[in-house]
């Protein structure tokens, strides 16, 4: 209530004012322009600034590992025709007896 009276008051004040030949300066108005010049003019942040891109780049970063892990975890695969060649290779030179568990990829030599 106390607010509306506040508003009603300056209302009728400024409709006095345009009846009034010379209108007198506000203080509190003068500082409230002066506030407001000054964060207008306030300097931003630079366009290529780190602080100001950091959500973005750590989002982006957040994606492309995603997409790197699955593009890895759908396209690997567990036993490849050169890895096997090399290992039978491998065994055949050193004459070891050779026995693959296909679930862990472990060689267990005999």
């Amino acid at each position: 209530m106390k607010r509306k009276n506040h508003i009603e008051s300056e209302i009728v004040k400024t409709l006095k004012c345009f009846d009034e030949p010379g209108l007198k300066p506000s203080p509190f108005f003068a500082a409230r322009v002066t506030a407001g010049i000054q964060e207008k003019t306030r300097p931003e942040a630079p366009v290529l600034s780190f602080r100001r891109w950091q959500p973005a780049v750590l989002v982006l970063a957040v994606v492309v590992n995603l997409v790197t892990a699955t593009l890895y975890w759908t396209h690997r695969q567990r036993e490849s025709a050169y890895r096997r060649q090399s290992l039978t290779r491998l065994f055949s030179e050193y004459g070891i007896q050779e026995s693959v568990d296909p679930l862990d990829d472990i060689i267990i030599s005999s």
